[in-house]
């Protein structure tokens, strides 16, 4: 009963909200990327995971995000593309029958990537199998915590065009930061899912 009424609320936000439409160049062509919002109840509540990525040589270098990464040709649909980014860097072996929904896609402009963002929720807590070549760091946390108003702040992002604007941030327990796509997944699913969660 809960995962329909979840899966009916994410059906419902995508058909009453509309994406975030950028001017996208098309030469070269953007990339295409999955990430999961693997939702999973523990101690009586709901959580949901993120990485830390490792230090590297690029855009996302550092930063707190979703499992996930850049379709595959080999890659069936952008399902498939998720889950296999979600066993390649946390070692969580997703079930496609447990996806219920997605998000709105959404343009990466420093990395030239629109995210597909899908959304599964998980019979049992996860074992994370961290991939020590992509992620620095495994950590959950809880609906209830994600949805307290003193851990939101704002960050400027510059847009395409050149002008900043305000996007919410999410503050973690090891004093971390939620920001840039992620967030504004993180933000989306909250909203989606405030009737049920």
């Amino acid at each position: 009963m809960f995962v329909t009424q979840l899966a009916q609320a994410l059906q419902n936000y995508l058909y009453q909200t509309s994406p975030v439409r950028w001017q996208i160049s098309q030469s070269p062509q953007p990339q295409v990327a999955a990430v999961l919002l693997a939702l999973f109840w523990q101690q009586g509540e709901w959580h949901l995971p993120f990485i830390l990525r490792n230090t590297y040589a690029g855009v996302h270098s550092g930063q707190i995000g979703f499992p996930g990464g850049r379709q595959d040709a080999a890659d069936e649909d952008l399902i498939a593309t998720a889950l296999r980014e979600t066993l390649e860097e946390i070692g969580v072996q997703v079930c496609r029958s447990q996806v219920i929904g997605r998000l709105h896609e959404l343009y990466v402009p420093p990395s030239h990537t629109i995210v597909h963002p899908i959304v599964a929720v998980l019979p049992a807590p996860p074992v994370f199998s961290p991939n020590p070549r992509e992620v620095a760091e495994v950590f959950t946390l809880s609906i209830s915590y994600l949805r307290r108003p003193d851990i939101k702040g704002m960050r400027a992002v510059t847009l395409p065009n050149g002008a900043t604007a305000p996007f919410t941030t999410f503050r973690t327990p090891a004093n971390g930061e939620i920001w840039g796509a992620t967030a504004r997944m993180l933000s989306e699913f909250l909203a989606a899912t405030a009737p049920i969660l």
